[in-house]
């Protein structure tokens, strides 16, 4: 059971401030974007062989830039949704976990 300050956690969640709770539901939604989005990636992208004039073609399509626009936008959005996780999770029995996901994260190693 998390605890923050000795309260079990569902009863300080009751207790925070009209902003803290929209920060928290901002950053449930960036992961929850950041996964459709990352389902989204390889479902768009164009697989071909690298090595030939169809790889070339493939690079320089719409869906390939459009692809990998989304894979950018969905580590942004991995990113600032641990931060925000790591937050939440600041005062609890867990903080040193979220911290070492959050940078993880940064480093690229998630």
């Amino acid at each position: 059971m998390m605890t923050i300050n000795g309260k079990r956690n569902d009863d300080c969640l009751h207790s925070q401030t009209p902003i803290e709770s929209f920060r928290i539901r901002l950053g449930a939604v960036s992961l929850a974007i950041s996964g459709v989005l990352f389902v989204l990636y390889p479902a768009i992208r164009p697989f071909s062989d690298e090595s030939s004039l169809e790889g070339a073609r493939a690079f320089a399509s719409f869906s390939w830039v459009l692809a990998h626009s989304l894979a950018m936008m969905a580590f942004i959005l991995l990113t600032l949704g641990f931060l925000d996780l790591y937050l939440f999770l600041q005062k609890t029995t867990v903080e040193h976990r979220a911290f070492q996901a959050l940078v993880l994260n940064w480093m690229g190693l998630d």
